[in-house]
């Protein structure tokens, strides 16, 4: 009988490896099993099953030593798709499944063992029966503890060989590491679940009133149910509910606790508003949508600001749930689901669930299962952001991939940098899913793909209920007339503000830059303060009196003295969030304002309490970097003023003009959502760049026309693909050596323009020197050849071993 092998994922940079499968785990495994392997000489680890063949390896195998789940945690296209990323993004396999997989999925070093008692150890050796003795004495233990309480000894090999002989075993409820979220309920003992017996202890327990009290605000929550139990922090929670006075009643045996199960998924109320009416507009999208959907074609859904694209995706969810299907709907931010998962649960209910780095490793690990499981109860509707794209869903229907152009659905560290919304296309075509992809300022890419046919583009370019967009007005701020005197706000757009607060409305200032200045500089010498591990100057922040790097986070606090002549008269240059914030509460001194940017949403929650806050018209002025930009929707702001405009335009990258076209844009469609009467002030020093015409007469087509012949003309994408090498060492010589190396590779190869090599912008990170070398790719079919060239010259080529101390990240379609 020929032996049986197993090709396994492990969550590593590393392709497959290859284990002997047993005979006895022969018809109990199938592909997308999780089993725990062995690797190294040390170490114990969780992969996961790609293949199943015969083909003996040249070199000597391990076995596979247990079976960690029932079912399989993967599917097999699932597994499929994993390739094709790696592939696509030259990256390993592992990678791929170390992105995708939640954390109690892969099981690590921690795994903990136990021993059956033994009466006999006939057969065992001296150190195997100490190592049984010990674990069984212990009850639970770690491998790792097991090795070091044996104080350095190599006893892995023979712990790996009692696991295999079933004489140690795996603790089967810590191999996900998982464990299920257990509430504390109370409820009426079996002697006191009727009326009279209840009534009777009451009248009998006159002088125990907080007792009483206590039986009738349970009653209340129970409503008046005899035989139900209630949270017991909802009762202990209640107002004037006496601690000691539940604990007597637990000790009269009035009060029973129990322990129930809970998902942590978040349930909503199962009950469902009837959906709204559409409108002309978002009716002729609706079925031009499904006109693009029957065709088997991606759909690119353009829609303005404010024109209701939102209530287009829930008519089309609500088809998929009609039809007993699933729905993934992909944001670019955590803070965007918190407005978007009102809407959807008040038609949708306990079916939605929400996905994001936010949620802990075992609300990941309930949603992950609840998909997999696909049951009458399980979510049917996932809001998430790009990680989500990897979710086991086993009847995925729909994508939708909202605010499609940012570019926060780029992955960028750890591998593989993937593009979320590049994946929801891959995927959707592989299962047969339709895919809708909706912005009101589309990717470059996306519209193209729309203009040559790949795409289907459905347009909505009226506001809801034929709400006027706001009116942009550009401040020249050369003009002495416009400018306050040391200030960074101009005059009219006080003088907006001002109206704005009389009326009663809210206002949002836009700057892309956090911290108070950017820059502080001696006036006796010119020295300016520079991080220590980084080439870039630090950040002034003033709230905390520290310089802090934005790029390694190095922080120091802020003296009054230049480092270098000591002297005392230091400027600051330029201005952040931070400095706007503090200018407009002293010229509005009665006006409540607050500030968004990563400084202040740091803690928890912070987000979602601003967000609240001014919804419901607790601040006047929110100041803000690009997190106001994204699709958020106020009633009452009317007013956007966008300060130091050219900033965003003078970025060294061939996607500044359409970032800033889509930032501006974005920000503008803030204004007049509801009213119609928004009014939008950009302050800038070159009113007559063509690309600020383009946001003001909300001019898409005008400005994708200008860009495409930009592109084209320097063969940028659309027209080729880009791949970003960063070679990364503390020592400049070596990395110097590997490009001059790469780069003779890479002239040499048909199909790839190679550029550089060059040190970027900020040539010194963490103190570690970043050169790069950027490639241009042909679209043509020697795309997929060339890529696949590229990373068997990264695993393969004996020469680079001589360069392995250099870190090499390959960036595949980089946004930055």
């Amino acid at each position: 009988m020929s032996k049986h092998f197993v090709d396994i994922i492990l969550p590593y940079k590393i392709e497959m490896l290859t284990y002997e499968l047993p005979d006895n785990f022969l018809s109990r495994i199938v592909v997308g099993h999780r089993v725990l392997v062995s690797v190294g000489k040390r170490k114990l680890r969780s992969g996961i099953i790609a293949k199943i063949h015969n083909i003996q390896p040249e070199f000597e195998t391990k076995s596979i030593i247990s079976i960690l789940d029932e079912n399989p945690v993967v599917f097999p296209e699932t597994i499929e798709f994993w390739q094709w990323i790696a592939n696509y993004y030259i990256c390993t396999i592992g990678e791929v499944m170390n992105a995708a997989l939640p954390s109690l999925l892969k099981l690590e070093d921690s795994t903990k063992i136990y021993a059956p008692e033994f009466d006999d150890f006939y057969g065992f050796s001296a150190q195997e029966e100490l190592i049984i003795r010990f674990v069984f004495e212990n009850k639970l233990i770690s491998i790792s503890d097991l090795e070091k309480s044996f104080k350095g000894k190599s006893i892995y090999a023979l712990v790996q060989s009692l696991i295999e002989r079933k004489n140690l075993f795996i603790y089967e409820e810590l191999k996900s590491s998982y464990s299920s979220l257990k509430i504390k309920h109370v409820r009426l003992s079996d002697n006191y679940t009727s009326n009279k017996s209840i009534e009777f202890f009451i009248a009998k327990n006159q002088r125990g009133k907080k007792q009483n009290e206590c039986i009738a605000q349970f009653l209340k929550l129970a409503d008046n149910d005899l035989h139900t139990s209630i949270q017991k922090s909802n009762l202990l929670g209640s107002d004037g509910i006496s601690r000691s006075a539940y604990n007597a009643l637990l000790a009269k045996e009035i009060f029973i606790e129990t322990e129930q199960i809970q998902s942590r998924i978040s349930v909503q109320d199962n009950s469902s508003e009837s959906l709204n009416i559409l409108n002309e507009y978002q009716k002729k999208a609706y079925f031009e949508v499904n006109e693009g959907f029957s065709e088997r074609k991606v759909v690119l859904l353009h829609g303005v600001t404010s024109s209701g694209k939102t209530e287009v995706y829930i008519h089309l969810i609500k088809d998929a749930f009609d039809n007993n299907k699933q729905v993934l709907y992909l944001l670019p931010e955590i803070g965007l689901t918190n407005q978007i998962i009102a809407r959807l649960n008040k038609h949708f209910g306990s079916k939605v669930a929400v996905y994001h780095s936010g949620l802990s490793a075992s609300e990941k690990f309930e949603i992950w299962q609840s998909l997999l499981n696909n049951s009458s109860d399980s979510v049917k509707l996932v809001l998430g952001v790009r990680s989500s794209i990897f979710l086991p869903f086993s009847n995925l229907a729909l994508i939708i991939v909202d605010e499609e152009h940012e570019t926060t659905f780029k992955q960028t560290e750890p591998s593989p940098r993937y593009q979320a919304r590049d994946l929801a296309v891959v995927w959707a075509q592989k299962i047969n899913a339709n895919i809708l992809l909706g912005s009101a300022t589309p990717s470059v890419e996306s519209y193209f793909n729309a203009q040559t046919g790949k795409y289907k583009l459905v347009e909505i370019l009226q506001r809801h209920n034929s709400v006027k967009l706001p009116h942009v007005e550009i401040v020249d701020m050369k003009l002495l007339q416009n400018k306050l005197k040391n200030s960074i706000l101009s005059k009219v757009l006080i003088k907006h503000i001002e109206s704005a607060l009389d009326k009663k409305e809210q206002v949002i200032l836009f700057r892309n830059r956090r911290g108070f200045a950017p820059i502080l500089q001696c006036a006796s010498c010119g020295n300016i303060p520079k991080c220590k591990n980084c080439d870039v100057s630090m950040t002034y922040h003033k709230n905390s009196n520290q310089l802090v790097c934005h790029y390694c986070g190095y922080a120091k606090k802020n003296t009054s003295k230049c480092d270098d002549c000591g002297q005392t008269d230091i400027r600051t240059l330029g201005f952040g969030t931070e400095k706007l914030e503090e200018e407009i509460s002293q010229y509005f001194i009665h006006a409540k304002v607050a500030r968004m940017d990563t400084d202040t949403m740091r803690i928890k929650n912070a987000y979602s309490k601003l967000i609240s806050e001014f919804e419901q018209g607790s601040l006047d002025i929110l100041v803000g970097t690009q997190i106001l930009a994204k699709g958020l929707d106020f009633k009452n702001v009317n007013t956007v003023g966008v300060l130091n405009v050219d900033a965003l335009m003078n970025i060294p990258d061939f996607r500044s003009n359409e970032r800033a076209f889509q930032l501006l844009t974005q920000v503008s469609g803030r204004a007049g959502r509801h009213s119609g009467n928004g009014k939008v002030l950009l302050q800038t020093l070159n009113t007559d760049t063509p690309l600020l015409k383009f946001v003001q007469n909300t001019e898409y087509k005008q400005f994708f026309n200008q860009e495409l012949s930009e592109r084209k003309g320097f063969y940028y994408p659309p027209f080729s693909r880009l791949i970003k090498i960063t070679l990364r060492h503390k020592e400049k010589n070596k990395v110097e050596a590997l490009a001059s190396y790469l780069m003779k590779l890479f002239r040499e190869k048909n199909g790839i323009i190679a550029l550089g090599p060059i040190y970027p912008y900020i040539a010194k990170v963490h103190n570690k020197v970043n050169l790069q070398i950027l490639l241009k790719l042909s679209r043509d079919r020697t795309l997929i050849d060339n890529k696949l060239w590229i990373k068997k010259v990264f695993q393969k080529n004996v020469k680079l071993s001589d360069y392995k101390s250099v870190q090499v990240l390959i960036d595949v379609d980089p946004y930055n």
